[in-house]
């Protein structure tokens, strides 16, 4: 029986990550966003809200609606602004294991006891789109369509990912993107706690890392955000503090440096930071685009709800560039769109 996660920021970064490109990237059909779709986003969002999502969308061109007094950032029309790239049938069975005969349009979705799974993680570099399932099945993509299917003997290419320079980063491990060999050992930071297994690398200017927030006090709720890097020993060191977050039952305050401060809706997360320094923070109907100094530049609505998900989340995948991949696994498709912010 499908049950739903709730994720928290401290425990669950999404990245997440690298997608499967699929070679039909003509018309795509799309839920009809419901009224908690097309509300949810930044306190300060404006009270305009995105045309109604159509079957078509158009090249990666975004749309902008004009600032307001209230609205001092870009609200983007997800129709105008994302581009889908890949549409994948999923399939799942009593094994929880992918058919010999599955073609390169196919993919397992997971089914448990406590929790329903669509992909353990996607990923692109820009060129190729990855996917991997919970059996450690990795297909890769390009704009041509499905190059290859290879399965990892080591299971942990399941905990999430990150690509770069052709490589596959997870907390432990690093693997080739071209045979799925182990390459290296990676060290854990010190004191790096177990419950790291379960949170997902992202990119900081194409450049893996983590994220861990250190609790002032259990009671509190307010943590401060660090992220951490690899050094050329393939150890994990902990870099500055980015920001303080205070969590509450609503939403996660994000505040810089400098004071300034933004509200993150639901249980939203950074998942990546470009080659400018651009946070991104993703929720499961939003993504916010936030300056070096806290201001927030641009935001968009993914027009998913609840109920049209296999899994209750959707995966973020930040290039250096800027650009950000999307993936929602849907209960009829795993779908992964494009975006420029």
């Amino acid at each position: 029986m499908k049950k739903l996660m709730t994720l928290a920021l401290a425990a669950a970064f999404a990245a997440t990550l690298a997608a499967c490109t699929d070679t039909d990237h003509g018309n795509i059909t799309l839920p009809t966003p419901t009224e908690a779709a097309t509300t949810e986003n930044v306190e300060a969002t404006s009270t305009e809200t995105a045309e109604p999502v159509t079957t078509e969308t158009s090249e990666s061109t975004a749309e902008v609606v004009n600032p307001t007094e209230e609205t001092k950032y870009a609200v983007l029309d997800f129709n105008e602004c994302a581009e889908e790239v890949l549409r994948l049938k999923p399939v799942h069975n009593n094994d929880n294991k992918l058919p010999d005969d599955a073609d390169g349009e196919t993919v397992l979705y997971y089914e448990g006891d406590l929790n329903d799974e669509g992909l353990s993680w996607f990923a692109s570099d820009g060129e190729r789109i990855y996917t991997v399932d919970r059996d450690a099945n990795m297909q890769v993509y390009d704009s041509n369509g499905f190059l290859k299917r290879m399965q990892f003997d080591d299971k942990n290419i399941t905990l999430k990912s990150y690509i770069s320079d052709g490589k596959i980063y997870n907390l432990f491990r690093v693997f080739n993107t071209e045979d799925g060999s182990c390459e290296a050992k990676l060290k854990p930071a010190e004191n790096m706690k177990e419950s790291y297994s379960s949170i997902s690398i992202i990119g900081n200017n194409g450049t893996p890392c983590f994220a861990e927030v250190d609790y002032e006090t259990e009671q509190s709720g307010i943590g401060n955000f660090y992220i951490y890097s690899l050094d050329a020993d393939n150890s994990w060191q902990k870099g500055e503090k980015l920001f303080t977050l205070t969590f509450n039952d609503d939403d996660t305050i994000v505040k810089f440096a400098n004071g300034n401060s933004l509200n993150i809706p639901g249980n939203g997360s950074l998942v990546g930071i470009d080659g400018q320094g651009y946070y991104f923070f993703g929720s499961q109907r939003s993504v916010i685009k936030v300056s070096p100094d806290g201001n927030i530049t641009a935001s968009v609505t993914i027009p998913v709800s609840s109920d049209d998900l296999w899994y209750p989340a959707v995966d973020f995948n930040i290039l250096p560039d800027g650009t950000v991949y999307v993936a929602a696994a849907m209960n009829d498709a795993y779908v992964i769109w494009k975006i420029a912010m």
